[in-house]
């Protein structure tokens, strides 16, 4: 057979001017699509969502515990900026350049496809000035009750037959609302971590205070610098926070006071006494306690505890047995003690591996006990306190104290503070990122009046004359800063253009909901050698 001829080779196609003009505006116009319907990038210009997002700010880092932390530029232009290390309350300065805000990226809502939900961090347009596009956490819904209480959110759906003359608090049908997991791990504020002990610091002393839970001494326990606490023995021990010298409240190393001075600090305990604009700070007592163990022999026990609003709640592990319960405290030390309310129960696959370290995380928070091992979670229950229950136990409070001159919700003196404490038995073993980190706390707070409210009327949602009830069109958000964050909760007008939309103060209409953020995709850069240089490792889901 004749050989086949060889097949011609192709030609290129010539591409003319008017095909490439035309697929250049097929691509501009897909962009302006895909950006007008689906994503839009946004600049975070402020601190009301920090540490969350961080707006215009100055990046510190402590020589000493090499914790990193960003703080709120002042408003004076020139001149150092105070810090305060959130791990050890110690005081840095910097003259650094600040930085720009991050960059994100926001989901925009297709309400045919997905509707909001509650803890999405949003963007919308600012009621009070539709200019601005405004980013915030969504913590109330449409057709609901909310109410803020002891930091926490409290919902109910109302009813046809609610009495009008009673208190909305004192109405059945309330619940705490829980966060999901991932909102709830991005909203944890770090107290103390046992990584950052500095090292160098010879006047620095652990938080957690070593003893023996028989003698009160510390003769089993050895505290090192690094941060690996050891126990020796056998015998029952404990670790305990030190809340007297250390008490935790709703502090934030974000923030700094308008004229760039630092906040009032108490230096001998390394805490800040005032919030923003010399606001209060308020006790918390939802807590996450986490540590990594590292057992030296099998039989041991280990409980997490956590002392708060007239209650003890635990979580204990002995074995592969896990247990969670509460009860009333009225007197830890006497004969007379109640007697646990079990919560929940469960079994592990194994007890903890020896000479193996196992990270567990014992969460107080939302009214719900948590015990996660290893970032699973393992034992999950709740208590089912109302308002009213809630305001006895955290403030000795009764809603008929709302009817005397005054907001006791105000008062931090009558806030519970809370104490934590770690119990082992059985067994010697090491522990190390030995941390503390507590929960937001939603501030209760008043009107100025600066804005053409009225001064002096209760913060939206934060006392029983302000209970916030929404329409089927109306959400409520609060700043993650909150004692830092103009929301919800204290706007004062509504401008005259979203008036016809939407009249009321305090909430957002469903047709200002630009989107859901999700994802910060390029951070605030940094500036080595005066040169700026994107910070990769900073890019991260927003929760």
């Amino acid at each position: 057979m004749p050989a086949a001829a060889p097949s011609p080779q192709a030609q290129p196609q010539k591409t003319d001017i008017k095909e490439t003009l035309t697929s250049i505006i097929i691509a501009f116009a897909m962009a302006f699509l895909f950006r007008g319907f689906v994503v839009e990038a946004f600049l975070i210009p402020t601190g009301s969502m920090a540490p969350t997002l961080r707006g215009q700010h100055h990046q510190f880092k402590s020589p000493d515990s090499g914790a990193e932390w960003a703080v709120g530029p002042p408003m004076q232009a020139r001149g150092p900026v105070r810090g305060f290390d959130p791990y050890t309350g110690r005081e840095l300065e910097t003259t650094f350049r600040s930085r720009a805000g991050d960059r994100i990226f926001v989901m925009k809502y297709l309400y045919s496809v997905y509707d909001p939900k509650r803890f999405d961090v949003v963007v919308f347009k600012n009621p009070t000035d539709p200019t601005q596009n405004f980013i915030k956490r969504l913590i109330g819904l449409p057709n609901e009750q909310l109410a803020l209480i002891d930091g926490d959110v409290f919902v109910r759906t109302p009813k046809a037959d609610d009495r009008k003359d009673v208190s909305p608090w004192a109405l059945d049908g309330w619940k705490v609302a829980t966060k999901p997991e991932r909102a709830q791990r991005q909203l944890w504020q770090p107290v103390f971590d046992s990584s950052y002990a500095p090292l160098r610091d010879t006047g620095w002393r652990s938080p957690w205070l070593a003893n023996d839970a028989e003698s009160k001494s510390s003769n089993a326990w050895t505290l090192g610098k690094t941060g690996v606490y050891e126990l020796t023995g056998t015998a029952p021990a404990r670790l305990d926070w030190d809340a007297d010298r250390y008490p935790i409240f709703d502090v934030y190393g974000y923030n700094v006071l308008p004229n760039g001075n630092e906040y009032p600090v108490d230096r001998a305990r390394g805490i800040v006494l005032q919030g923003a604009n010399g606001g209060n700070t308020y006790p918390v007592s939802d807590l996450r306690m986490s540590l990594g163990v590292k057992p030296k022999a099998a039989g041991g026990t280990i409980a997490a505890t956590v002392q708060s609003r007239r209650h003890l709640f635990r979580a204990e592990i002995a074995g592969t047995s896990v247990t969670l319960k509460m009860r009333p405290l009225t007197n830890p030390e006497g004969p007379q003690d109640p007697a646990w309310k079990t919560l929940g129960t469960a079994t592990l696959d194994a007890p903890l591996p020896v000479d193996n370290v196992s990270n567990l995380e014992f969460w107080h928070v939302d009214q719900t006990l948590q015990l996660w091992i290893n970032g699973d979670q393992v034992a999950s229950a709740g208590y089912d306190w109302s308002p009213q229950e809630r305001l006895a136990n955290a403030m000795q409070l009764t809603l008929q104290d709302f009817a005397q001159a005054g907001n006791p919700l105000l008062q931090e003196a009558r806030y519970t503070r809370a104490r934590a404490w770690w119990d082992f038995s059985g067994a010697p073993l090491s522990l190390s990122r030995v941390s503390m980190d507590r929960d937001l706390f939603y501030q209760p707070g008043v009107h100025s009046g600066a804005y053409g409210g009225v001064r002096g009327v209760p913060a939206l949602a934060t006392h029983p004359s302000t209970t916030l009830e929404t329409s089927p069109d109306q959400f409520f958000v609060c700043g993650d800063n909150s004692p830092s964050s103009l929301d919800g909760r204290l706007w004062e007008t509504v401008n005259p253009w979203v008036m016809e939309v939407e009249p009321r103060v305090g909430v957002v209409h469903r047709d200002l909901l630009i989107g859901k953020a999700f994802f910060v995709y390029f951070p605030a850069p940094q500036w080595p050698y005066g040169v700026p240089m994107p910070d990769v490792g900073n890019m991260r889901w927003i929760w």
